[in-house]
């Protein structure tokens, strides 16, 4: 869900819901309380309802990134600008610690060294809310702004990374928008792509299993073989997967045992994530390598690693 619960304050506008409050308010002797709780039951609600139909699915909110300022609580953050919490009502530390949320993106539109709200400061700030909540973190980041003071050159980008990309609790960002991206922040997306996303990931395992096992089976028939473009590795489909992980094995490792191979299984051996049955690595071959693939399930589990395809220079 996007920033929007109760409407951003506007000179000369008051939001009336007089009627409302007055028909359902019992219980509550301040108003602002009351919308709070207004739309925390609205955020529990639909992740109750996700759980309850679709749980695999991850539900997240991207608000405002100010929660509050430390000037009007000390557990706040060290800004001066609008608060959430009293602007739009939208309490995201409720929503972090009860667990309604499975993970937020907090807009943080700010560049680096801005004294209102400073991009360090508030990455500091969310990456504390949620340490040890289970609830992941994604920084929404500012595409739009590329091109304006302070936001200038491929580095636009880059630079706010640089220092949230440090952060443990940071699992990864958000861009606004798609249509900025593809615009007047294309050349600093490209240097972005290339000096923080230049190796593949797999996507974030949800946490709605409750430790049990994956839901899919190993892959079969698994085939290797150098083409023009690299190498082209195909298998079969498996019942239940959802995407499919190619791994690049050494080829000591692939030679080795079971256990040896499964070691290799890393995040620095991932050669792609799809969703088809096939995948074309397009690293230089040299002297041969061996590829391994596991099926992903609907919640992100990884199945057993499949039997290696040998293939030489």
């Amino acid at each position: 869900f996007d920033d929007f619960f109760y409407p951003y304050p506007k000179e000369g506008e008051e939001f009336d819901d007089d009627a409302s409050w007055e028909e359902h308010g019992d219980g509550f002797e301040d108003r602002e309380d009351w919308r709070r709780d207004n739309v925390n039951q609205l955020i529990a609600g639909v992740h109750e309802g996700i759980e309850a139909t679709k749980p695999w699915v991850s539900f997240g909110i991207s608000p405002f990134g100010i929660w509050r300022n430390d000037s009007t609580d000390p557990s706040g953050s060290s800004s001066s600008g609008l608060q959430s919490y009293d602007a739009q009502h939208a309490d995201t530390r409720t929503w972090i610690q009860e667990g309604t949320v499975d993970y937020v993106a907090p807009q943080l539109y700010w560049e680096r060294g801005f004294e209102t709200a400073d991009y360090e400061v508030l990455a500091d700030w969310w990456a504390r809310e949620v340490e040890g909540t289970g609830v992941d973190l994604y920084i929404g980041q500012a595409a739009y702004r590329v091109g304006e003071d302070g936001w200038t050159g491929e580095d636009a980008l880059s630079t706010q990374l640089d220092y949230s990309g440090e952060l443990p609790q940071v699992d990864g960002d958000v861009y606004f928008s798609i249509k900025n991206l593809r615009e007047q922040a294309a050349d600093a997306y490209a240097a972005l792509a290339d000096e923080h996303y230049g190796a593949p990931a797999l996507p974030p395992l949800s946490d709605a299993p409750g430790g049990r096992g994956p839901l899919v089976g190993a892959v079969g028939g698994v085939t290797a073989r150098a083409a023009d473009e690299g190498v082209d590795v195909a298998w079969e489909a498996v019942d239940g997967a959802r995407f499919y992980a190619v791994y690049r094995l050494p080829a000591d490792a692939a030679a080795g045992s079971e256990e040896e191979r499964c070691a290799a299984v890393t995040a620095d051996n991932l050669v792609g994530l799809t969703g088809r049955t096939a995948l074309t690595d397009t690293a230089p071959l040299e002297d041969g390598a061996g590829y391994v693939v596991t099926a992903l399930d609907d919640y992100r589990a990884q199945g057993p690693v499949s039997e290696v395809a040998d293939v030489r220079g």
